[in-house]
C-alpha cells in the first residue's frame, strides 16, 4: 500500500493508553508513513507535570529526544474542581518508575500558541491527531478565527454517541474532562474530521491474553508491560478487554481506508449544537491487531 507522508501535530495527555499510540506514531515515522510535527501536551489521564515525565520517558527510551515537546495549560477551560484521572496510577505510568527523565527537553512554548504557529506556517498540511481532554487545541482555535481552515484534517479520539461513557454513565472521559474546549472545537471546526466514540472503542474487542501473550511478547512494550501490569491484573478469556482507545485513533489516522469498517456522517456537539463530522462506528480488529504486531516485532 502506497500511503502518503502526513505531518502530524499529536495532542496528548501520557497515560498509559497514549503512550501505546505514540509508539504507533513512532514506528510509522520510521515506516516514513508520516513525520511527527510536534507532541503537545495536556493533563487529563494524569497532571501536566506528570504527562511531561511520562513522555519524556517514552521518547528517551525510543532515542527520540529530537521530536519537539511542548507543555499545555494546566487546567482545563472551566473547573469543576475535578481531579485528574488515577485509573492508570497516581503518574499515569502504574507508578513503577522512579527515574527522573530530563524535563529541560520540553520546549517554551506554550502548547497552543505552537500549535496555531505550526498551522499557520504550513496552511492545509497538518493534521491533528487529537488523544486527549482537547483545550490545547480550544485555545489555538481561539487564538487564531480562521485556524481550522488552515488545517488539512482532525482526527479525535473522544465523546460518545450512544450514551455509553467511561468516566461517568453517561460521559466519555476525554469531552468529560474539558467540555467547553470540546464545544469550541466542534463548534468551530471546518476541516474534515473523523471521530472515534468510546462505544466504537469498546466494541472492537481485544483480548487481555492477547495483549500480554502476543503483543506483550513483543520487546519494543517493554516499558508498557511495566507500567499496565499494576494496572491490568492478568486474566484470561474472552470476557476481559483490552481497550487501546488511543491507539485505534492511531492506527484511523495511519490507515483509514482499511480499519474503519463502518461510519457514518454526523452533526456533533456536546450538549448544544455542531458541525458536519464523520463518526467511526466499527473498526476492523484483526487488521489493528496485525499492524501493531508488524510494528512492535523484533
Amino acid at each position: 500500500m502506497v500511503h502518503e507522508i502526513k505531518r502530524v501535530i499529536i495532542d496528548t495527555d501520557p497515560g498509559i493508553d497514549d503512550a501505546h499510540a505514540l509508539m504507533i506514531f513512532l514506528e510509522a515515522e520510521k515506516r516514513n508513513l508520516i513525520k511527527i510535527e510536534a507532541i503537545t501536551l495536556t493533563a487529563g489521564n494524569t497532571s501536566l507535570e506528570n504527562a511531561c515525565k511520562n513522555t519524556v520517558r517514552l521518547l528517551e527510551s525510543e532515542n527520540r529526544t529530537d521530536i519537539p515537546i511542548y507543555k499545555g495549560v494546566k487546567d482545563a477551560l472551566l473547573q469543576y474542581n475535578a481531579e485528574n484521572s488515577t485509573y492508570f496510577g497516581i503518574d499515569g505510568f502504574g507508578d513503577v518508575f522512579n527515574d527522573e527523565p530530563n524535563l529541560s527537553l520540553i520546549r517554551k512554548e506554550l502548547s497552543p500558541v505552537i500549535i496555531s504557529e505550526i498551522v499557520n506556517e504550513n496552511p492545509g498540511r497538518i493534521t491533528l491527531a487529537c488523544l486527549g481532554p482537547l483545550t490545547n487545541i480550544a485555545l489555538a482555535a481561539k487564538l487564531n478565527a480562521n485556524f481550522f481552515d488552515k488545517v488539512k484534517e482532525c482526527f479525535i479520539m473522544g465523546g460518545n454517541y450512544q450514551g455509553r461513557g467511561n468516566e461517568t454513565a453517561s460521559g466519555e472521559f476525554n469531552f468529560y474532562s474539558d467540555p467547553e474546549a470540546a464545544y469550541i472545537v466542534l463548534k468551530t471546526i471546518t476541516c474534515p474530521t473523523t471521530i472515534l466514540p468510546i462505544e466504537s472503542c469498546y466494541k472492537a474487542h481485544i483480548t487481555l491474553e492477547w495483549r500480554r501473550k502476543v503483543l506483550g511478547q513483543c520487546s519494543k512494550m517493554t516499558l508498557l508491560n511495566q507500567a499496565e501490569d499494576k494496572c491490568y491484573p492478568f486474566v484470561t478469556g474472552e470476557t476481559n478487554s483490552w481497550v487501546p482507545a488511543d491507539g485505534y485513533l492511531a492506527a484511523i489516522v495511519l490507515y483509514p481506508e482499511e480499519i474503519v469498517k463502518q461510519k457514518s456522517e454526523q452533526h456533533v456537539t456536546v450538549e448544544l449544537r455542531g458541525l458536519f463530522t464523520r463518526v467511526v462506528e466499527e473498526l476492523d480488529v484483526e487488521f489493528y491487531k496485525n499492524i501493531v504486531l508488524d510494528m512492535f516485532k523484533d
